[in-house]
Protein backbone atom coordinates (compact mmCIF):
# COMPACT_ATOMS: atom_id res chain seq x y z
CA UNK A 1 0.00 0.00 0.00
CA UNK A 2 2.56 2.42 1.17
CA UNK A 3 4.51 1.71 -2.09
CA UNK A 4 1.58 2.43 -4.40
CA UNK A 5 0.65 5.70 -2.50
CA UNK A 6 4.39 6.87 -2.68
CA UNK A 7 4.33 5.72 -6.53
CA UNK A 8 1.25 7.77 -7.17
CA UNK A 9 2.03 10.77 -4.82
CA UNK A 10 5.76 11.41 -5.82
CA UNK A 11 4.18 10.64 -10.18
CA UNK A 12 1.97 13.84 -9.77
CA UNK A 13 4.73 16.28 -8.19
CA UNK A 14 3.48 16.10 -4.67
CA UNK A 15 5.55 14.76 -1.77
CA UNK A 16 4.17 12.29 0.88
CA UNK A 17 5.11 11.84 4.73
CA UNK A 18 4.14 9.42 6.93
CA UNK A 19 4.39 9.47 10.78
CA UNK A 20 2.88 6.62 12.79
CA UNK A 21 -0.44 7.24 11.23
CA UNK A 22 -0.44 10.24 10.10
CA UNK A 23 -0.40 10.65 6.18
CA UNK A 24 0.42 14.23 4.87
CA UNK A 25 0.26 14.82 1.22
CA UNK A 26 1.93 18.64 0.14
CA UNK A 27 2.84 20.13 -3.20
CA UNK A 28 2.38 23.42 -5.05
CA UNK A 29 -0.89 21.40 -6.09
CA UNK A 30 -2.73 18.46 -4.72
CA UNK A 31 -5.37 17.48 -7.32
CA UNK A 32 -8.18 15.80 -5.34
CA UNK A 33 -8.64 12.48 -8.16
CA UNK A 34 -4.96 12.09 -6.46
CA UNK A 35 -6.34 12.17 -2.65
CA UNK A 36 -9.38 10.19 -3.98
CA UNK A 37 -6.71 7.87 -5.24
CA UNK A 38 -5.07 7.61 -2.07
CA UNK A 39 -8.14 6.57 0.04
CA UNK A 40 -8.95 4.09 -2.47
CA UNK A 41 -5.83 2.39 -1.57
CA UNK A 42 -5.99 2.74 2.05
CA UNK A 43 -9.87 1.26 1.51
CA UNK A 44 -8.87 -1.60 -0.37
CA UNK A 45 -6.53 -3.07 2.58
CA UNK A 46 -9.38 -2.53 4.89
CA UNK A 47 -8.23 0.38 6.46
CA UNK A 48 -10.32 3.50 7.12
CA UNK A 49 -8.96 7.37 7.84
CA UNK A 50 -10.47 9.09 10.57
CA UNK A 51 -9.66 12.45 10.40
CA UNK A 52 -8.84 14.33 7.33
CA UNK A 53 -7.89 18.16 7.27
CA UNK A 54 -6.53 20.37 3.81
CA UNK A 55 -4.52 23.51 4.28
CA UNK A 56 -3.96 25.99 1.34
CA UNK A 57 -1.34 28.70 1.43
CA UNK A 58 -1.28 29.11 4.92
CA UNK A 59 0.48 28.13 7.64
CA UNK A 60 -0.75 24.32 9.19
CA UNK A 61 0.46 22.24 11.94
CA UNK A 62 1.20 18.94 11.06
CA UNK A 63 2.17 16.32 13.68
CA UNK A 64 3.82 18.77 16.10
CA UNK A 65 5.21 20.76 13.68
CA UNK A 66 4.91 24.21 12.03
CA UNK A 67 4.99 24.00 7.84
CA UNK A 68 4.78 27.23 6.13
CA UNK A 69 6.54 28.76 3.02
CA UNK A 70 9.67 28.79 4.56
CA UNK A 71 9.95 25.24 5.64
CA UNK A 72 9.38 23.32 9.16
CA UNK A 73 9.92 25.13 12.74
CA UNK A 74 8.53 23.72 16.44
CA UNK A 75 5.32 25.63 17.50
CA UNK A 76 6.09 28.50 20.24
CA UNK A 77 4.77 25.97 23.15
CA UNK A 78 7.93 23.98 22.40
CA UNK A 79 9.87 26.95 23.56
CA UNK A 80 8.59 27.99 26.24
CA UNK A 81 8.05 24.17 27.68
CA UNK A 82 12.13 23.74 26.87
CA UNK A 83 12.47 27.33 28.84
CA UNK A 84 10.29 26.26 31.90
CA UNK A 85 12.15 22.99 32.04
CA UNK A 86 15.44 24.84 31.86
CA UNK A 87 13.94 27.09 34.89
CA UNK A 88 12.87 24.37 36.79
CA UNK A 89 16.02 22.16 36.27
CA UNK A 90 17.75 25.23 37.71
CA UNK A 91 15.68 25.23 40.99
CA UNK A 92 15.68 21.90 41.47
CA UNK A 93 17.92 20.06 44.73
CA UNK A 94 16.91 16.78 44.51
CA UNK A 95 18.97 14.51 42.33
CA UNK A 96 16.19 12.03 40.97
CA UNK A 97 14.33 14.99 39.82
CA UNK A 98 16.95 16.78 38.34
CA UNK A 99 17.58 13.51 36.04
CA UNK A 100 13.95 13.82 34.88
CA UNK A 101 13.85 16.57 33.45
CA UNK A 102 17.50 16.74 32.35
CA UNK A 103 15.94 13.70 30.30
CA UNK A 104 12.36 15.36 29.23
CA UNK A 105 14.82 18.11 28.18
CA UNK A 106 17.29 15.91 26.01
CA UNK A 107 14.03 14.33 24.60
CA UNK A 108 13.00 18.01 23.90
CA UNK A 109 16.34 18.92 22.41
CA UNK A 110 16.22 15.89 20.15
CA UNK A 111 12.57 17.08 18.44
CA UNK A 112 14.37 20.37 17.47
CA UNK A 113 17.21 18.41 16.03
CA UNK A 114 15.18 16.49 14.19
CA UNK A 115 12.86 19.20 12.94
CA UNK A 116 16.01 21.86 11.73
CA UNK A 117 17.70 18.67 10.03
CA UNK A 118 14.39 18.44 7.98
CA UNK A 119 14.48 21.81 6.86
Amino acid sequence: MWNEISRLTLGNGCKLSVYIDDITISGNVVPDWLLWEIKKQIHARGLVYHKERNFFNRVAEITGVIVDEEGLSLPNRQHQKSHLLRKKLYQETNEENRITISLSLKGLETQRKQVENAR
